[in-house]
């Protein structure tokens, strides 16, 4: 059962509980299922053309740290062709992570490990050469 709405808030104790085992049965083109901020969306009938494989990758899991990353902005409800399927009760022997890593390139991956500058070198001073009048 799919809940549609059009609301920019969801009131997320009323819809039913989805655990992560459930949401990662609906992982293919014709059932699928993404979980963006604790709530659990069917995506089945969204059409994101330049984004559809990304989807497809990430299907049955848990996408909000890249979702977020990238389309912050956007209530995934309001998105044609998505509906409201409930929010997500994560299993007990589940870890937090969230699907990212599995289906981004590893150039747009966000590391959890703080990189430092690289050491720039210091260019010399080139001193221009004086005119004479």
């Amino acid at each position: 059962m799919a809940f549609q709405t059009s609301s920019s808030e969801i009131d997320k104790e009323s819809l039913p509980v989805i655990t992560m085992h459930e949401l990662s049965l609906h992982n293919k083109a014709d059932d699928l299922w993404v979980c963006v901020n604790e709530i659990v969306f069917d995506v089945t009938n969204f059409d994101h053309r330049p984004g559809q494989s990304m989807i497809l990758k990430a299907a049955g899991s848990d996408i909000t740290a890249s979702f977020n990353r990238f389309h912050a902005y956007v209530n995934c409800a309001r998105c044609p062709g998505v509906k409201v399927v409930g929010r997500i009760e994560k299993d007990k022997n589940s870890h937090s992570s969230s699907a990212t890593a599995k289906f981004l390139p590893k150039s747009y991956q966000m590391s959890s490990t703080k990189k430092s500058e690289p050491k720039r070198k210091t260019l010399p001073i080139i001193s221009q050469p004086s005119s004479s009048k």
